[in-house]
């Protein structure tokens, strides 16, 4: 028998956030002129390293595929890329 525990602990990290149809499906890449800017979520970084990592490279890069592939797709309700991430956050 084992003298000693293991303790697990887990914590669930954010996939992403887009927009869907009432009819299903969502769109995707909706304006390609509002590029990514990282230094527009300077102040939410930490939190974003911790809640919404990459698993499977930069998280810059990754933040950047959410933004243009599904945050572009909800600025007539997340006017910002920082407004965008921020929900996300909450």
């Amino acid at each position: 028998s084992r003298s000693h525990s293991v303790t697990r602990r887990f914590h669930f990290t954010i996939h992403g956030m887009w927009p869907n149809y009432n009819e299903g499906g969502w769109p995707q890449f909706c304006d390609a002129n509002y590029k990514f800017d990282e230094d527009d979520i300077e102040d939410i970084e930490g939190a974003m390293e911790f809640e919404w990592p990459s698993f499977m490279g930069e998280d810059g890069t990754f933040w950047e595929h959410e933004w243009s592939k599904h945050g572009t797709c909800a600025l007539d309700v997340l006017p910002s890329e920082h407004k965008y991430f921020k929900t996300v956050l909450k």
